[in-house]
C-alpha cells in the first residue's frame, strides 16, 4: 500500500523543514497541502524551493493556535475537504505526514483525518540533537511508514456493525461496513466485502425483495466459509454459516417452490412482524400480522381449491354465498370478484376448512377486537398507537388458528464479526 504514489499529501510543517522535504521528495505528490502556524507559514517557500520535482499546486491551512487541539482540529476538518475538491483528489489518494509542527499539530492532523485516511508517514532519524531527544539532525532523516491504523480501528467498528445489525438497523450497518472497505489493506478487505454482501442480503430480505436477497446471501456464503477456521472469531462465524444456510434454503423455497411458496410467504410475514416488534415498532408489526392473516387465507384457497381471491370465478362460489359475494365484492369496472379477509375465511369455512373454523372460533372471542384495533392504528385508518399486548395477542392467535409452528419461522443470524 505504501508503494502507491499519492496524488496529494497533507503535511504538518514546523520549524525544521528538512524532514518534510525528505518526505515530499520521497512520495512526489502532485498536490501538497501544508498545515502551518502563523510562525511557520514562511517556511513553505523554503520547502518548495528544495523539492527535487515540481508539484502541480500547493495550498496551506493555517491554525490560529498551534497549541490548541480543538482549534487546530477544527480548521483542518472544515478546510481540507474544500482543498481536495479544488484539486480533484479523493481522500483515498491522499497520504498524511504528521512529522512537523507542534505535538498538538501532529495530533490534530491525525485526529481530523483518521476517519477518511488509511495512509500515514513519519520521518524519523538515526541521530537527534540534545543527546538524542531533540529534533532530527539534517541529513540523518529516515522514512518511516505507519501500519494502516484502520486494520485495528476496524476491530472496534465491527462491534458497532454487530450492534446495528442485531438491532435491525441494516441500512446503517451496511453504511458502516462500506466505510471500512476502502480503508483497510487488501489482505483484510475480502472479509469486510463478505460482511457487506451479507448485510445487504438481509436488508433486501427485510423489505421483501426475496429473489435479490437470495442471490446476495448465496454470494456472501461463498465468501464466508474460508473465515470459519480455528481462530478467535471462528465459532461465531460457524454459527452464522449454519443460520445463513438455513435462511438460504428458506428463501430458495419461497422464491422457487411454486407449490409451497405462498405458505413460506406467510411464515416470512410473521417473522418480519416479530422483528418489528423486537424493535418496539408495534404498528408496523401488527400491519404485517394483518397481511399474514390475509395471505394465509389466500394460500389455503389457492393451494387446496385453486381459487385466487383477486379473481374469484362465479362458478367457484357455493350457491348459498354466490348472491351475497357477487353483490358485495364484484368490481364494477372489470367485473372481477375480489374477496377481503373476512369473506375469504367465510368461503374456506363453507368448504369445511379446519383452520377457518378455528379462525371464527377465535374471531368472536379475541380476533375481532384485535383486528378492530389494527384498523384504528395510524398505519391503517385511524390515529391510535398499537400496544405491545395487542401485537402479542394477535401473533399468538395467528399461530393458534393456522397451526403454524414458531420454530418454522426464519430467524436472521446474530452477527458476530
Amino acid at each position: 500500500m505504501e508503494n502507491k504514489k499519492p496524488k496529494g499529501m497533507f503535511v504538518s510543517l514546523g520549524g525544521a523543514p528538512a524532514p518534510i522535504i525528505k518526505s515530499l521528495n520521497h512520495h512526489k505528490p502532485d498536490y501538497i497541502c501544508f498545515l502551518v502556524s502563523e510562525q511557520t507559514k514562511k517556511d513553505i517557500e523554503t520547502v518548495m524551493q528544495k523539492l527535487e520535482y515540481r508539484p502541480i499546486h500547493h495550498d496551506w491551512i493555517t491554525t490560529p493556535a498551534a497549541e490548541s487541539l480543538s482549534e487546530t482540529f477544527k480548521v483542518i476538518y472544515n478546510g481540507l475537504g474544500d482543498i481536495l475538491s479544488k484539486w480533484g483528489v479523493g481522500y483515498e489518494d491522499l497520504i498524511v505526514d504528521y512529522t512537523g509542527g507542534t505535538k498538538t499539530m501532529s495530533a490534530s492532523i491525525v485526529l481530523a483525518t483518521i476517519e477518511r485516511i488509511s495512509r500515514y508517514s513519519y520521518v524519523g532519524g538515526t541521530e537527534r540533537t540534545k543527546e538524542g531527544v531533540g529534533i532530527v539532525i539534517d541529513g540523518k532523516e529516515r522514512m518511516l511508514f505507519s501500519d494502516n491504523p484502520w486494520n485495528e480501528m476496524a476491530v472496534m467498528k465491527k462491534k458497532e456493525v454487530n450492534l446495528l445489525f442485531n438491532h435491525g438497523r441494516y441500512t446503517t450497518a451496511l453504511d458502516a461496513v462500506r466505510k471500512i472497505i476502502p480503508m483497510v489493506t487488501p489482505d483484510v478487505k475480502p472479509f469486510y466485502e463478505w460482511a457487506a454482501d451479507a448485510i445487504e442480503g438481509y436488508e433486501l430480505w427485510d423489505i421483501f425483495s426475496h429473489r435479490d436477497a437470495l442471490n446476495r446471501i448465496g454470494k456472501s456464503l461463498n465468501k464466508l466459509e474460508p473465515y470459519a477456521m480455528p481462530m478467535e472469531r471462528g465459532e461465531g462465524i460457524k454459527e452464522m454459516i449454519i443460520t445463513m444456510k438455513k435462511n438460504k434454503g428458506f428463501l430458495d423455497a419461497l422464491v422457487n417452490d411454486k407449490e409451497r411458496q405462498n405458505e413460506y410467504k406467510v411464515f416470512d410475514l410473521l417473522a418480519n412482524a416479530r422483528r418489528r416488534a423486537n424493535e418496539n415498532r408495534y404498528d408496523d408489526a401488527v400491519a404485517r400480522l394483518y397481511r399474514a392473516i390475509e395471505a394465509y387465507a389466500q394460500f389455503k384457497l389457492e393451494s387446496k381449491y385453486g381459487i385466487k381471491t383477486s379473481d374469484v370465478k362465479s362458478a367457484e362460489i357455493p350457491e348459498d354465498l354466490k348472491e351475497e359475494y357477487i353483490k358485495k365484492y364484484r368490481d364494477e369496472n372489470d367485473e372481477r370478484i375480489r374477496l377481503p379477509l373476512y369473506a375469504s375465511y367465510a368461503l374456506l369455512k363453507n368448504k369445511g376448512d379446519e383452520a377457518s373454523i378455528r379462525f371464527f372460533q377465535q374471531y368472536e372471542t379475541a380476533l375481532k377486537k384485535l383486528l378492530d384495533t389494527r384498523n384504528s392504528s395510524i398505519l391503517a385508518h385511524g390515529f391510535v398507537s398499537v400496544k405491545e399486548e395487542t401485537f402479542k395477542n394477535m401473533y399468538d392467535a395467528i399461530l393458534s388458528f393456522t397451526d403454524m409452528k414458531e420454530s418454522n419461522l426464519p430467524e436472521f443470524p446474530k452477527f458476530m464479526l
